[in-house]
């Protein structure tokens, strides 16, 4: 598990710094949740849940948990709120990382590496565009019109996709 705080802290509702584990056992006590979560997580990711949908779901209760532990000074809230960060973290990055490295396999010309990893995360429902934006694109100039439309649609299903960009999807559908 590394040590980083995570996200947590931008969302953090309150002027005090979100919470962190001051002791042995709480430390260790938050490396047995966050290995029981990584089991639940491994699991929901076998099932094909959605990234997207996990870090979300991760978060929100990471955000609600924190809360109850500083309101009520509930040490194990606060441990399982970091866990949680931790988590939603790690899921966000996994997505962050499959963009950067399409990024860099378009630079070098290996655009079935670039698709690849844009598709894991039309697959994951990213809640940006890059990853449709830059299939639609390449698709295009494949002229594998198909697949471009294909990509559009699954923006547009995206929950996790904002409005002005799912409306920009439903443009190029036209077209």
């Amino acid at each position: 598990m590394q040590n980083k705080q995570g996200c947590l802290s931008k969302l953090w509702p309150f002027k005090t710094s979100p919470p962190r584990v001051n002791n042995q056992s709480g430390e260790a006590q938050l490396i047995a949740i966050y290995n029981q979560l990584h089991q639940t997580l491994d699991q929901q990711l076998t099932r094909r849940i959605p990234r997207q949908q996990l870090e979300k779901e991760a978060r929100d209760k990471a955000y609600e948990l924190g809360r109850l532990g500083i309101e009520q000074r509930n040490q194990e809230a606060r441990i399982q709120a970091i866990a949680l960060d931790r988590i939603a973290t790690e899921l966000s990055q996994v997505m962050l990382n499959r963009n950067l490295d399409g990024e860099r396999a378009e630079k070098e010309s290996d655009l079935q590496k670039a698709i690849e990893l844009y598709e894991a995360n039309v697959q994951d429902q990213f809640m940006g565009g890059h990853p449709y934006e830059r299939l639609r694109i390449i698709y295009r100039k494949q002229k594998r019109l198909q697949d471009a439309k294909r990509i559009c649609q699954a923006a547009i299903n995206n929950p996790f996709l904002d409005e002005k960009k799912k409306a920009k999807f439903q443009e190029w559908l036209k077209k």
